[in-house]
């Protein structure tokens, strides 16, 4: 069997086997990167710097008041409206 190598950090970020790994998503994955990492200075090096890079810019998602969610819809759909005449909202609303 070829050892696959992973020459770069870009490369891991774009690679579906690494992603699983980091995701958690493939029990398979993970024990498979385990052991590279555990073998491979080099490839535990690169998967650190990756895991680091994406710790860095996966986005938390925040809870929203619902005043702010309320205006932001006012504001879209005040945008969505043609420029003529005001129009009434004509679908219900469902959050009730």
């Amino acid at each position: 069997m070829k050892k696959e190598s992973h020459q770069s950090v870009e490369n891991l970020l774009t690679n579906e086997s690494f992603l699983s790994w980091y995701f958690g998503s493939s029990k398979c994955e993970r024990a498979k990167w385990n052991n590279k990492i555990a073998t491979n200075d080099a490839d535990r090096y690169l998967t650190e710097e990756a895991a680091s890079l994406l710790n860095n810019i996966i986005i938390k998602e925040q809870n929203i008041h619902e005043s702010q969610l309320n205006k932001a819809t006012q504001q879209l759909m005040q945008k969505l409206r043609p420029s003529g005449p005001a129009v009434n909202n004509p679908l219900p609303d469902k959050r009730k």
